[in-house]
């Protein structure tokens, strides 16, 4: 059960990590394409960077969400 308990908060914590690194760092229009058309007409092509560095440090989050994904399963299988 600890086991289970582990894999699934490994698993949302890359969630909600992917989540932040795709729309909050990278902020990429073809990450909007599930959208709406009125909430994809509204995202600009691509917005500033928040800080410099900010869509570098978005793809490691997302490469590292991944491999969290990844070390869930191995950990339920």
């Amino acid at each position: 059960m600890k086991i289970t308990l582990l894999a699934s908060f490994l698993v949302m914590a890359a969630y909600f990590l992917l989540l932040y690194a795709g729309v909050g760092l990278i902020q990429e229009k073809k990450f909007f394409s599930s959208a709406p058309r009125e909430v994809f007409a509204a995202v600009p092509e691509r917005k500033a960077e928040r800080f410099r560095g900010a869509h570098i440090l978005g793809w490691y989050l997302g490469i590292l969400a991944m491999l969290l994904f990844l070390g869930a399963a191995v950990l339920a299988a």
